[in-house]
C-alpha cells in the first residue's frame, strides 16, 4: 500500500460568500480610487459630486493605506 503524500490529498476548498444587496431605498456605488467626492444637501435631497483626486490627496491616501 503507498501512502497518499500531501500533494495527492485534495482537501483544499473555499467559502464563496453571496454579496448582500443594498437595503431596499438605498443603492451601491462603486467609485474608482482615482475618483474623489463630496456629499451635500440639495432642495431636500443628497447631491453627490464627482471629480479627479489631486496630487495631496492621493498622498495622503496612499500614507492611510500604509499604516498599521
Amino acid at each position: 500500500m503507498s501512502k497518499e503524500s500531501d500533494e495527492d490529498r485534495d482537501d483544499r476548498g473555499a467559502v464563496v460568500l453571496q454579496p448582500e444587496p443594498p437595503a431596499r431605498g438605498t443603492f451601491a456605488l462603486l467609485i474608482p480610487s482615482n475618483m474623489a467626492w463630496q456629499a451635500s444637501s440639495f432642495g431636500g435631497a443628497l447631491r453627490l459630486d464627482f471629480r479627479p483626486i489631486r496630487p495631496r490627496e492621493r498622498v495622503v491616501r496612499v500614507r492611510e493605506k500604509a499604516k498599521p
